[in-house]
């Protein structure tokens, strides 16, 4: 019986990975209908691949019927070539070469998705869920990629996601090379998603190669929904080429392992050195650094139809490690001294006290009870329940609004700890459970003050923000969900136009702390939700108008820029802004006409530069250089050494066959002052922000009197109610 991975919750495992380097990062996008063409994406050659060996027996899966894109999005194709890792949604994966010849490898590919944040912002009671994958090689061409789509029943599919999540087999046939796997998931209606980089997944090109597999641990397929790429039967056996885990096994993308008990494992070798008997095992720490080493012996050998590898059954006795994630590296002597042969997996090392309990995904704990005398959330599960709020936390929630007018940060420590203890597990129940106990009392306050409401959600903002930098992100959603709930509360009780207009500064404001990192879905419905409580909201209007332009939509953004300066008719930037869209939408001569007037005196310098630039295109475009060369140096008599100005005259005297003219100019730029800080073109194309900074002081200046009044109503409330139901 091979051992070493104790059976625990996967989407613990998943969850302790939220200690490791980016992998758990906010970030996500909204669907994309645009799509990277299918086909060949770079000049490698089409690889011949012989037929897959034999699929592992006895693991059924649990049909989730999955359908192949026509191609990668083109948002999710740009999220996988970024670079970037992590986001809200944990992800975790594997990949093993099945099989190679001189033309062409095929990569067998394991992802696992956590469900508890998979469905953290699931709205409805379907969700489309979409897994993208790039094979890249070190110089960064693309060998081969895939986009699978699938949908969930909400209701059916919660009870088995809030505690394990879903693990997706997928395979690629790839042009002899070098690569590694970048996979996004993307739960497509939130917009929130979760990217890996398998590193090493095709260590070396093509025949004759030597390799060694990432560790292989078996864990049961029936803690999970089991999914796989489109055009496979859902009533064949999974598809795992690794028979040796067992009847009715998987491969775990990030196995347990318990330090001071001997663990097993497998691994594929080919071209190890005959008569190996030990392999060197080094555990490291999240950021690479090596912790301490062991020593694996070899069990047992099988052979295998994997790549012409063979099988190896390894035992390892772990030395005491602290509780948490870390990174397990197997190396072998080679049959060829110059190609080592060393592979790598991330393991979770628990203590026995864990084994069957559900542990913290969020913040990793070495054991799931909480502290004596900690207020617990009722637990609620089954279908057609209600989750209700409870006296207890009510009061625990009063009790850490105490000190918020005196203490502003004391009150939010506190209550940040409260919230720690009564998400213990994530589960829908309990997050349900601390909102409505929260938005209770808020209820009660705001009977009393109305503006305790708008403390409130300003507390909770900056708990989001808090829970964002510390990377607890099912707190951090849960603060999310508080601030728009208190949001739309303060805007109902407060019954005015001033009350509605700061309950839209409150989602505006939070809105762009989730556009930073890229939560663009959830950043968009806030900006949305805040114009629906006041039309005239600038820094709404400015921030979806700039998301439209961003994604193409240009007839909506000139919406958005029209309304905005019909409020704000004097905002330089939303008028340079309406001009660049309305001559993306041919609208030219009102678009000429506004960005004259952005180019004159009284304008920002970098408004003017980015109006000039613009107006120069138009002429280039027409091939009008002549014009072109006078509106510039029009341009540079009133912006002396502007760098982009420039390059832009040096090509515009190219065009005109003066190249003795553009080589002396060009070697004027970066001589002249130019700008502080970022060039205007860049500041353009970032997200707007000085209408988001307006609205982040306003929100500051009403800030201590929000706070009173929540101690206001704490003090009247307290003489009818202890903190349990009235």
């Amino acid at each position: 019986m091979v051992s070493g991975s104790p059976r625990l919750p996967s989407v613990w495992v998943l969850a302790c990975l939220a200690l490791g380097s980016g992998v758990w990062s906010s970030g996500g996008s909204p669907p994309e209908p645009n799509a990277v063409p299918p086909g060949n994406p770079s000049p490698l050659p089409t690889p011949v691949v012989d037929a897959l060996p034999p699929v592992a027996e006895g693991a059924m899966v649990i049909s989730i019927p999955t359908r192949r894109g026509a191609g990668v999005p083109a948002r999710s194709a740009a999220l996988l070539m970024s670079g970037q890792q992590g986001g809200a949604i944990g992800v975790s994966g594997l990949a093993v070469p099945v099989a190679a010849s001189a033309s062409g490898v095929r990569l067998f590919f394991v992802v696992d998705i956590d469900g508890s944040t998979l469905l953290a912002e699931a709205e409805g009671e379907a969700l489309p869920v979409e897994i993208s994958v790039y094979a890249l090689t070190p110089e960064g061409r693309v060998g081969g990629a895939l986009t699978e789509a699938f949908t969930l029943d909400v209701e059916r599919a919660a009870e088995a996601l809030v505690g394990g999540g879903i693990k997706f087999f997928g395979s690629l046939d790839l042009p002899a090379a070098q690569y590694s796997l970048r996979v996004l998931v993307r739960n497509i209606p939130a917009g929130t998603f979760g990217v890996i980089e398998i590193a090493r997944a095709m260590p070396v090109a093509g025949e004759p190669f030597a390799f060694l597999s990432p560790p292989l641990v078996a864990e049961p397929a029936e803690s999970w929904l089991l999914a796989r790429e489109d055009g496979k039967l859902a009533d064949q056996p999974v598809l795992h080429p690794f028979p040796f885990l067992g009847e009715g096994a998987v491969p775990a993308t990030a196995p347990v392992l318990l330090p001071g008990t001997a663990s097993r494992f497998w691994v594929l070798g080919r071209g190890v050195a005959p008569a190996t008997t030990s392999y060197l095992v080094r555990v490291l720490d999240t950021g690479g650094k090596e912790v301490t080493r062991a020593q694996a012996a070899l069990v047992a050998r099988r052979e295998s139809t994997v790549a012409g590898a063979s099988a190896l059954l390894l035992e390892i006795m772990l030395p005491a490690l602290a509780t948490g994630p870390y990174g397990l590296e197997v190396s072998a002597p080679s049959m060829n001294p110059d190609m080592p042969l060393w592979s790598w997996t991330r393991f979770v090392a628990a203590d026995k006290t864990t084994v069957g309990k559900n542990a913290v995904w969020v913040q990793f704990r070495a054991s799931s009870t909480p502290p004596d005398g900690a207020p617990r959330a009722v637990a609620f599960v089954g279908k057609g329940g209600r989750a209700k709020a409870t006296p207890k936390i009510k009061a625990a929630y009063r009790s850490a609004l105490r000190t918020l007018a005196s203490d502003p940060a004391s009150a939010r420590g506190v209550l940040a700890e409260l919230e720690t203890h009564l998400l213990p597990t994530g589960t829908v129940a309990e997050w349900q459970t601390l909102v409505l106990s929260e938005m209770s009392v808020a209820n009660e306050l705001a009977e009393k003050r109305p503006e305790s409401a708008l403390g409130l959600a300003l507390l909770h903002l900056e708990l989001q923000r808090d829970y964002s930098r510390a990377k607890s992100y099912l707190l951090e959603v849960h603060a999310r969900r508080m601030v728009e709930e208190l949001a739309v509360l303060y805007a109902e009780r407060g019954a005015n136009v001033q009350a509605k207009a700061a309950a839209a500064n409150v989602l505006a404001s939070l809105a762009d702390s989730l556009q930073r990192p890229g939560i663009t879905g959830t950043s968009e419905r806030l900006f949305r939700r805040a114009l629906e409580l006041c039309p005239d909201n600038v820094a709404a209007l400015m921030a979806m108008a700039a998301n439209m332009e961003r994604i193409g939509q240009y007839d909506r953004a000139v919406r958005y820029l029209e309304s905005l300066l019909k409020v704000q008719p004097g905002n330089s930037e939303g008028r340079l802004r309406l001009a660049v869209n309305l001559m993306r939408t041919g609208i030219e001569r009102k678009g000429e006409e506004l960005l004259h007037t952005c180019a004159g005196e009284g304008n920002p310098a970098w408004v003017r530069v980015v109006a000039y630039q613009e107006m120069t295109l138009g002429f280039i475009k027409a091939e009008r250089f002549d014009q072109a060369e006078r509106l510039l140096r029009q341009a540079l008599a009133a912006m002396r050494g502007e760098e982009g100005l420039t390059m832009q005259l040096t090509y515009v005297l190219d065009r005109l066959r003066r190249p003795l003219d553009a080589r002396a100019l060009a070697k004027e730029i970066g001589a002249g002052p130019g700008f502080e800080g970022d060039s205007p073109r860049f500041r353009y194309a970032e997200r707007p922000s000085e209408d988001l900074a307006r609205v982040q002081e306003a929100l500051t200046a009403s800030t201590p009197a929000a706070l009173e009044a929540v101690a206001s109503a704490l003090g009247e409330t307290g003489r009818t109610t202890d903190g349990g139901e009235k």
